[in-house]
């Protein structure tokens, strides 16, 4: 049936003085807010603002970040729990200010680790070909525009991320396309983080 409270207390188990709508501390005395800190102190409210408490248990009136910090700048926790207050790089880890991530997903990078040079060789018709040599001419460009595009799909990156720097003879019969290709954002994903290292490779005609 409850307890019966005497003398105007009120409550579960007659604790709360008269005239107290909170909750009573500890040391007996009446808090307002009904929210007590874990040090056992009321919080206030402050400007209109109702306290809470954050993750230390002490009052808090402003804002808490993700990390639960009372004020805090923290935007994102990264992948090894870090409250980070910048961005997370392809590792998911946090690259807080002023460093930025870099085009290969990279914290404090220069765009440079994801970049590969690499050599290629392929065999084509050199007759139909002919003039190939020209640099600009609609042949090289012709062969450029195909290695590009069969480099790329074999490699599984996006059409444009493959580049044909140079075109050159092999032997008697082969023709080699020397390319560079830029591994941006999705490309770092794919090499395991955005991670630095050149390959090899030559694409030739023959």
């Amino acid at each position: 049936a409850g307890c019966v409270c005497n003398g105007g207390y009120s409550g579960t188990f007659c604790y709360t003085p008269p005239g107290c709508s909170g909750t009573v501390l500890p040391s007996g005395l009446c808090c307002p807010s009904g929210i007590a800190s874990k040090s056992g102190d009321c919080c206030q409210t402050i400007n209109g603002t109702a306290p809470f408490m954050d993750k230390a248990g002490a009052c808090c009136n402003t804002k808490l970040d993700v990390c639960g910090v009372c004020g805090g700048d923290a935007i994102v926790i990264d992948a090894v729990g870090q409250c980070c207050t910048g961005v997370l790089d392809s590792s998911s880890r946090c690259c807080a200010p002023p460093s930025v991530v870099d085009e290969c997903g990279v914290c404090g990078g220069g765009g440079s680790s994801c970049g590969l040079a690499a050599s290629y060789q392929k065999s084509v018709d050199a007759g139909a070909l002919d003039g190939w040599q020209t640099v600009g001419s609609s042949q090289w460009a012709q062969l450029k525009t195909k290695i590009e595009g069969e480099v790329a799909g074999s490699m599984g990156l996006a059409a444009g991320k493959v580049t044909v720097t140079s075109l050159t003879t092999v032997g008697a019969r082969r023709r080699v396309a020397r390319f560079a290709r830029r591994l941006l954002e999705e490309i770092g994903g794919a090499a395991g983080g955005g991670g630095g290292g050149g390959g090899g490779g030559e694409g030739g005609a023959g």
